[in-house]
């Protein structure tokens, strides 16, 4: 029986598959199907799809990690994908060091470069343990990046892809419900709605007329639980009124 007819183990080899952070394309070849199968088995088993989105949503950090790690292997060079992986499996063999040179003359400094902030990503940000992976000193990547521009914008681009996953894996929590990440998004993106727990208070001394501003958190008053939330509340009703007159002048 040919492995792209459906079988109802691939529910539970699915879910493990995913929780484990493996990604779809690799999901695919675990099963012994092409991506356009497995996408098309998602599209008409709405429980395999389920099972999936599921797993992610319960994957340790470990899977997270490994999910990060995927999503920046993606951004390499297609040419570079191979010297990659070669130079994993010659990491620990005989003559590693000579093995791995050979394989990263043929790249370039360009090249190099590339793969050593693959190694960045993958190492967890160590830079000493990715200049090992790549032979080079670490006086080399200070170099890089103090005088070679190129170079320090392919790492500004690898900090902005680590920005945008965590900022999904973000999202991708406030969506299942999980309340830290709720209540977190609130006190930062809706502060001005009235969630964030700090207030601006404004004391105008009696003689001197002297301002004093400051940023202090409710929770470091001696108030009631009580007396907490009517402030809370009275600032969320003033910033509503707020907002409905600049509705108001703008119309």
């Amino acid at each position: 029986m040919p492995k792209s007819v459906w079988k109802d183990e691939n529910y539970i080899l699915a879910y493990e598959l995913a929780k484990s952070g493996m990604s779809e394309i690799k999901m695919a070849q675990s099963l012994g199907v092409s991506t356009v199968t497995l996408r098309k088995w998602k599209s008409e088993k709405p429980a395999l799809k389920f099972a999936i989105d599921r797993a992610k949503s319960d994957q340790t950090p470990m899977a997270t990690a490994q999910n990060f790690h995927e999503y920046i292997y993606q951004k390499l060079p297609q040419e570079l994908r191979s010297i990659w992986h070669e130079i994993q499996d010659v990491e620990h063999k005989e003559n590693a060091i000579e093995r791995t040179e050979a394989l990263l003359k043929g790249a370039g400094k360009r090249g190099r470069q590339h793969l050593f902030l693959h190694a960045l990503v993958t190492s967890n940000f160590n830079v000493s343990r990715a200049c090992s992976m790549m032979n080079m000193s670490r006086k080399t990547f200070e170099n890089w990046v103090t005088h070679e521009p190129e170079f320090g914008e392919l790492m500004n681009e690898i900090h902005e892809h680590k920005k945008n996953f965590f900022e999904a894996a973000l999202v991708g929590l406030v969506a299942g419900g999980d309340s830290s990440a709720t209540i977190f998004v609130n006190k930062t993106f809706n502060k001005d709605r009235g969630y964030n727990d700090k207030i601006e208070l404004s004391v105008e001394g009696a003689v001197t007329h002297e301002h004093i501003h400051a940023h202090i958190s409710v929770d470091e008053l001696n108030l009631s639980i009580e007396t907490k939330r009517e402030i809370l509340k009275a600032i969320r009703i003033r910033n509503r009124e707020n907002d409905q007159s600049k509705i108001s002048i703008s119309n």
